[in-house]
């Protein structure tokens, strides 16, 4: 006995399946589908002839056969006009363009195609009202044939398969699964943001309170423009000071560097000093690294005072033993006959 997973599926019937699950007799026997086909023929129902009665496999997709197409290329209507195998659509563009024809063979021959005779009759205006109006109606039949046919040939173009269907709506659920769970991601990234703009807009809140306590326990603008005033004299009492000081030592030459560098922070200071928002803790910092200065200039001068003492005294004791010795003895001689040299 054959094995179930090999048997044709189709109820009753024990063939062997070649590749799918249908059996030859009960498979579609267009190409590769797996459809069964339809009950007295060999096509299933997507690739079977629309025609009733005809079992012949279809030209197109959604279509008819050879026999019950159109014979017009690219024509994708139902040959309803059998005796030339061509659309409604077709037959009736073929008729007028024959008529055509006939009226301009007729026209060569010099022959009237219209009646004069019927222009008196009585009839003959309500005739052409009718006439009119017909060619009215069937123009507006031809176009909204023309929009049918239009539409017919996009769904047969864009028609897909219920297998395609199916597999193209189970991935559109996987899709709105996805977005599903990035929503959900999404959400609640977008909670914790608005807790944390809740959180931030707290904090500014406190420290808008902490800036208002700060402005209200801080003196005005008046007091600082007075601090800055007694600052820019002290600064100036110190300039005086230190030209003093460049003045009367000339042996302090070599620090010309580091004054001019203390003047250009002075004019630097003097220059932040005209605006409002100076800081006055880094000015008071200036001033007592100035005044530090100055204290170790005075310092120096100090010591350089007592070694222009200890070299005049020096200076003294030397030319007292220089008028010791009597002229042109060998003490004389050997001395150093070289000056007294810097301190430095």
């Amino acid at each position: 006995m054959v094995a179930a997973q090999h048997t044709c599926t189709i109820k009753g019937c024990v063939e062997i399946a070649d590749f799918g699950v249908h059996c030859h007799r009960h498979r579609c026997h267009w190409k590769s589908c797996e459809k069964p086909c339809l009950a007295g023929g060999e096509y299933c129902a997507d690739h079977e002839c629309k025609r009733a009665g005809c079992r012949k496999i279809v030209k197109i997709q959604l279509g008819y056969c050879d026999e019950h197409c159109c014979k017009i290329d690219k024509c994708l209507n139902y040959c309803d006009v059998t005796s030339e195998s061509i659309c409604f659509e077709h037959s009736r563009e073929d008729q007028f363009r024959r008529i055509k024809h006939l009226e301009e063979k007729l026209r060569e021959q010099q022959y009237d195609c219209g009646p004069p005779e019927h222009y008196d009759h009585p009839y003959f205006n309500d005739l052409q009202i009718r006439h009119d109006k017909l060619i009215r109606d069937y123009d507006d039949c031809l176009i909204r044939l023309n929009e049918a046919r239009d539409e017919v040939r996009i769904l047969r173009n864009t028609w897909i398969s219920g297998e395609d269907s199916r597999l193209w709506r189970q991935e559109i659920e996987e899709c709105n699964a996805r977005l599903l769970v990035d929503l959900e991601r999404e959400q609640k990234r977008t909670e914790h943001w608005e807790r944390k703009a809740i959180e931030l807009g707290r904090r500014i809140d406190d420290l808008e309170c902490v800036l208002e306590e700060e402005r209200l326990r801080h003196p005005k603008s008046d007091e600082y423009v007075r601090q800055i005033g007694d600052l820019v004299r002290k600064v100036e009492i110190l300039e005086e000071e230190l030209r003093i000081e460049r003045c009367n030592n000339h042996l302090y030459e070599g620090r010309q560097h580091e004054v001019e560098k203390l003047l250009c922070t002075i004019e630097e200071l003097e220059r932040k000093l005209k605006g409002d928002h100076y800081k006055i803790d880094e000015l008071i910092r200036k001033v007592d690294l100035l005044q530090s200065i100055l204290a170790g200039e005075k310092e120096k001068r100090e010591i350089l005072l007592e070694e222009i003492a200890k070299r005049d005294d020096c200076e003294r004791l030397r030319r007292d033993d220089r008028r010791r010795p009597r002229r042109g003895s060998w003490e004389r001689r050997s001395r150093d006959s070289r000056p007294w040299g810097s301190v430095y």
